[in-house]
């Protein structure tokens, strides 16, 4: 996920919308890219429900803030 870097969301603020969605936060990293412009939240996430990822996707699109995000499934 990636956003300006003086307009990221707090990292407690991510998590908390990222669990609402259904999801478990399982671990996080963080880069900043592109001469320091992006920062970058890197999430190793799971949920039971593949609908969530649709959620999440939905919830994301709606957050002026970010500027890209990917949300690749793994597994079954």
């Amino acid at each position: 996920m990636a956003f300006l870097r003086n307009a990221a969301l707090p990292e407690a603020e991510l998590r908390a919308m990222v669990e609402r969605q259904g999801f478990i936060v399982a671990n996080m990293n963080y880069s900043v890219t592109d001469e320091g412009r992006i920062f970058e939240y890197h999430m190793v996430i799971h949920s039971p429900d593949r609908g969530n990822t649709r959620l999440l996707s939905e919830a994301l699109n709606a957050v002026p803030s970010v500027m890209a995000f990917r949300i690749a499934p793994t597994g079954d």
